[in-house]
């Protein structure tokens, strides 16, 4: 494919008379209770606890809300299309076991708008019984033969699928009345009819059936309960004037959100007039995963109804959210935690397995979202069983459904079943939330776990030498660098080195590099690659060892949050220790999937002056000592003093204490304090947290203080407030005249703060907790997560909303582990506190723009070269030069194609791997 475009047409079109049929669904299903699905005759399946009241008094004509809100529908939809520029005319069947006339009375035919409205609004009455759709189809074709207009529409509104019609065949949801009704269906559009279904999908109907009767497969409406039915009124009605007897019907695509809102422009113009908009070529969609449960250790804050029993429950055999089958009116659901839309588009991912389903019972799930924090539910999945999956038991893997949430909105998703039997188990294994835009990339370079060999105590400037430039079109010079067994040349991607699954331990590339290194310093890497076969959670990884020493991983590249199938840039950095002599680079392919390659095309690498800064930081320790810090990994409780001490208390220890988890909390903070003392009496304070924040000393306090305030904290356990904490240390660092930091500890996402939400994982806390946390950064303070990832904890919200940098949160799997990570704290806080982050992330050191006689091959270097570096972020001086005119222009998210492909021939056509990402300055001499 060599090109291709894309044309965005709109479709006007001239409003003209229409005759409508509306065919209602009054079958037993309309007005059953819950799940128990009966006939519902003459509403004798509600008694007086539950059936509708006119006045005070029960009315078995009407029988419940459902059929209420089914007739004020048909009512208004009939005013609001006589309200229109022509006369409509009209015509009323309803349908259960059999099918009737009602407008105009007991035959065929078409009536004004009064006569419609009249017979809704006082002879319209519930029956109940089977679902007999195709004979409504067929009535309401009868009644829209008679018309000789243009605009013939049939609207059929139902929540089930047929169960009656073909008469050679019992009542039930055969196959037989689903063609029987087809077989109408089709009867009417060949004869110009033009047949909207309006479905309330309950759980009871066949949305996938359904949508094939319509006209089009986008022309069906979709609502989860009989209350939204209003709601859809403008999009039914834009659907009849801009489909119904046009000479050329528009495809009207379907909302995502199954939301219909939409209202055409209605315009006198000539019919159809189609006008191609000349549109900037398509952007790729990038997406971040933002959570992953896979339920190993629980149900990880989802949750199921009170009182679901069997029907659905953690299953700790098969690590998943079990669903059976239930006999009470609750349909067993799993729902999950609340997520917020940054990007505009969610995806989700998820893995399932069955056991002994029927199809002749309906047995099915369904994936279901809400925008309103569960209020409303709308469908977005149904699997059948043997249709979607086997009836005797199937797992599949990577189920997926994309949707568009309003970027405002927090959403939550769940599982709803429909099974027939106790024996009829679903199991929910692994889910996978994602957020995804068509915007490019932000490129950002996080801030790696520093080495443990000795932790970097500077802050590094942006004054950078050229380190390496690699360009691997041909094999025959790889610049210096060397490859592992399993990794070789090829020809792939103009020339690239392949580098495959590291479990062999040789597939990599490698370089070493000597020379004066007496500072401390930061070494950039922009890695040009392409990963065109990789699977979500695929990665490879970044390492780096000095002076012969062992390699500590810097980076890891994962498909999904970091990269997507194509090729792209990563851009890493890393702190080297000071006193190093040598230093070897080493990109190493991680547990890829069979026949998943890295393939390697170029890199630079420059380093980067780290002067020393001569500072003082005030730091604000924040513990959290919430429910979830003692409570078991698969059993979360809010541990309120400990109790149930059978659970939550650890023998040999006082109440105080707890458990090991509170005391191994303890002690990090007393080493914390310990590394970064400075001999002053006001440099700490200490904060702790759960359902309150509680300031633990009086303001800052000398090392030996902090410490002693610490040994009579007690363990409270309860909910999660971290926006208080936050606020907390921004109140007791707000006067600091040195650098402020906030380590904020913490295992849970925050469940309480938000002023009048009930406690609990609601996107309002996060919300909140985030608020608090931008109004201490606005204050200069540098925010640093430590987060115990336990399963409990929301990573990903304190990565990006809480930390200062992204690159700046540490994360141990449990509480023990806190102690190996004092190093990379005491590092953060010493080389972070006080950076410009705009400067950090956008950091792209110049390559030289080609190899020039006078520049040396050699891999020694020397940070004292007379004239070598100019400042990355220095504007251009007089006289010198520009790189060619890519300076330009801003590598960003915004970058023009043309220009891209202009900077891309020139860079490589230079043997330089890597543009620049910023203006670029270029000494003649220097070559920097």
């Amino acid at each position: 494919i060599k090109s291709a475009s894309v044309d965005l047409c709109r479709y006007e079109c001239t409003p003209q008379p229409l005759d409508i049929c509306v065919a209602i669904d009054i079958s037993g299903s309309v007005c059953s209770v819950g799940n128990d699905i009966q006939g519902c005759d003459s509403c004798n399946c509600r008694d007086s606890s539950n059936m509708y009241e006119v006045n005070g008094v029960d009315n078995e004509d009407l029988c419940c809300d459902n059929f209420v809100y089914e007739r004020d529908f048909a009512t208004n939809l009939v005013n609001q299309a006589n309200a229109l520029d022509d006369e409509q005319r009209f015509s009323i069947v309803s349908f259960a076991t059999e099918s009737s006339f009602r407008v105009p009375n007991g035959a065929a035919g078409l009536a004004d708008a009064a006569s419609a409205t009249t017979y809704l609004n006082n002879n319209f009455v519930y029956s109940g019984g089977w679902t007999n759709t195709g004979d409504a189809i067929a009535q309401c074709h009868a009644s829209l033969a008679q018309s000789s207009r243009l605009g013939k529409v049939m609207v059929l509104l139902t929540d089930g699928q047929p169960t009656r019609g073909d008469d050679r065949y019992s009542n039930g949801a055969k196959q037989e009345h689903r063609d029987f009704a087809a077989t109408k269906a089709d009867a009417a559009k060949n004869d110009g009819v033009t047949l909207i279904p309006v479905i309330v999908n309950t759980g009871h109907a066949n949305p996938t059936f359904l949508r094939s009767l319509g006209s089009d497969p986008g022309m069906m409406v979709e609502v989860d309960q009989f209350s939204a039915l209003d709601a859809t009124l403008n999009s039914v009605l834009a659907l009849m004037q801009c489909t119904a007897g046009q000479t050329q019907s528009p495809t009207i695509q379907k909302s995502p959100t199954k939301s219909p809102s939409f209202s055409p422009t209605i315009s006198p113009t000539p019919l159809l007039t189609k006008s191609p908009v000349t549109t900037p070529a398509p952007t790729d969609w990038y997406c971040e995963e933002l959570d992953t449960f896979d339920f190993a250790n629980g149900a990880s804050g989802w949750v199921a109804p009170a009182n679901s029993g069997y029907a659905a429950y953690y299953s700790s055999s098969q690590k998943a959210l079990l669903l059976s089958h239930t006999s009470s009116q609750t349909r067993p659901t799993w729902t999950s935690p609340s997520f917020q839309s940054t990007n505009g588009q969610a995806q989700i991912i998820y893995d399932y397995k069955t056991e002994d389903h029927e199809s002749y019972a309906n047995d099915r799930f369904s994936l279901e979202y809400s925008l309103d924090n569960g209020g409303t539910w709308l469908n977005l999945q149904t699997h059948w069983a043997g249709h979607d999956y086997q009836e005797d038991g199937e797992s599949k893997t990577d189920e997926s459904e994309t949707f568009s949430v309003p970027t405002t909105n927090p959403f939550k998703i769940r599982f709803v079943a429909k099974f027939d039997h106790y024996s009829d188990l679903l199991w929910i294994n692994r889910v996978v939330v994602k957020f995804c835009s068509a915007n490019s990339a932000s490129p950002t370079t996080s801030i790696p776990t520093l080495s443990p060999v000795v932790p970097a105590t500077s802050t590094p400037t942006s004054e950078c030498v050229k380190l390496d430039i690699a360009d691997f079109s041909a094999a025959s010079d790889l610049d210096g660098w060397s490859l592992g067994d399993d990794a070789a040349w090829s020809s792939e991607f103009g020339g690239s080195i392949q580098v495959k699954d590291y479990q062999s331990s040789s597939s990599y590339i490698e370089k070493q590099f000597s020379g004066n290194m007496d500072k401390h310093s930061e070494v950039s890497i922009f890695l040009d690659f392409c990963a065109p076969n990789m699977d979500t959670h695929d990665i490879f990884e970044m390492q780096f060892s000095v002076d012969s020493g062992p390699y500590y991983t810097f980076a890891e590249q994962e498909k999904g949050p970091d990269f997507e199938r194509g090729c792209g840039i990563a851009r890493q950095s890393f702190f080297l220790p000071s006193g190093a002599s040598s230093l070897k680079i080493r990109i190493l392919g991680g547990p890829l999937s069979q026949q998943d390659d890295l393939y390697i095309r170029g890199l630079s690498l420059h380093l980067c002056d780290a002067a020393c800064i001569e500072k003082k930081v005030d730091v604000c320790i924040a513990l959290d000592r919430s429910g979830s810090v003692c409570s078991p990994l698969n059993h979360v409780q809010g541990c309120d003093s400990c109790n149930p001490t059978s659970s939550c208390h650890t023998p040999g220890l006082t109440m105080d204490q707890c458990c090991n988890n509170w005391v191994k909390n303890v002690e990090f903070a007393d080493g914390l304090i310990d590394m970064l003392a400075d001999g002053r009496d006001d440099q700490f304070s200490i904060v702790s947290f759960a359902g309150a924040s509680s300031k633990e000393t009086s303001g800052r306090v000398s090392a030996a203080a902090a410490k002693a305030a610490l040994g009579t904290v007690a363990y409270s356990g309860g909910w999660t407030i971290t926006g208080q904490a936050i606020a907390d240390c921004k109140n007791l660092l707000k006067d600091s005249e040195n650098d402020p930091v906030i380590i904020l500890v913490t295992d849970g996402t925050p469940t309480r703060g938000a002023p009048g939400v009930s406690d609990g994982s609601y996107q309002d806390h996060k919300d909140w907790a985030e608020e608090k946390a931008t109004q201490a950064k606005a204050h200069d303070i540098q925010i640093i997560p430590v987060v115990v990832d336990t399963g409990h904890t929301n990573f990903n919200f304190l990565k990006t909303k809480v930390a200062s940098d992204p690159g700046a949160t540490i994360t141990v799997s449990d509480f023990d582990h806190l102690p190996t990570i004092l190093d990379d704290v005491v590092g953060l806080v010493q080389c972070t506190t006080n950076r410009d982050p705009v400067a950090h992330l956008t950091l792209a050191p110049s390559p030289a723009p080609s190899h020039s006689p006078e520049e040396s091959d050699s891999n020694n270097f020397d940070l004292s070269n007379d004239g070598v570096c100019v400042n990355a972020f220095a504007e251009p001086a007089a006289g010198t030069d520009t790189f060619d005119d890519c300076s330009r222009y801003d590598w960003g998210p915004n970058w023009n194609d043309a220009d891209t492909s202009h900077c891309d021939a020139y860079c490589y056509s230079q043997h330089v791997s890597l543009c620049p990402q910023h203006l670029v300055v270029i000494r003649p001499q220097s070559r920097c």
